[in-house]
């Protein structure tokens, strides 16, 4: 069993998320390439789902996943933290319960986007989760009032099997 502090590709073959031939021959194609990560190369090449990816990374690192919804980040969230940083960094806050806030971020290896939340919530505990980098800019644009067509846009783009669900009331972290 995979878990925290693995490799990738460890995790990756734990998920069943694809065959060991397919990512051995995956990772050799990146090195030859001068790649260095497997998991973006595996989504690149549609080996794997970028869900599969952020849900890969989220057990690396030992945080929850946020599954495959379109996020929206409750307005006391999103006062916390600037469109402009939210959309630069993939990182939205989707909500503040009990002084913690919770903020959905794609790549859990970014120390400096960690910092900068830190030090932006004055000492708010900050709770990280991880999610697919296109759902997060989707509740990114969701989240801090992108105009109608936008918002209607989003909800019929992939989005017929995939379940909206406002992180504050419905998703149990």
């Amino acid at each position: 069993m995979a878990g925290v502090g693995d490799s990738i590709e460890k995790i990756l073959l734990a998920e069943k998320a694809a065959p060991k031939d397919v990512i051995v021959s995956s990772y050799k194609a990146m090195k030859a390439k001068g790649a260095d990560d497997l998991g973006k190369w595996l989504v690149d090449e549609k080996v794997i789902s970028e869900h599969q990816y952020a849900q890969a990374l989220a057990i690396q690192h030992g945080m929850d996943y946020v599954g495959d919804q379109i996020l929206i980040g409750t307005s006391d969230a999103t006062e916390l933290v600037s469109m402009e940083f939210a959309r630069n960094r993939t990182a939205l806050p989707i909500k503040i319960e009990d002084d913690e806030l919770y903020v959905a971020i794609a790549n859990p290896d970014d120390l400096s986007l960690i910092d900068d939340l830190n030090f932006m919530c004055g000492g708010m505990m900050v709770k990280l989760l991880v999610g697919s980098a296109k759902e997060i800019q989707k509740g990114i644009t969701g989240s801090y009032g992108g105009s109608g067509d936008d918002i209607d846009h989003l909800m019929d783009e992939e989005t017929s099997q995939t379940e909206v669900v406002s992180i504050n009331d419905e998703l149990d972290i």
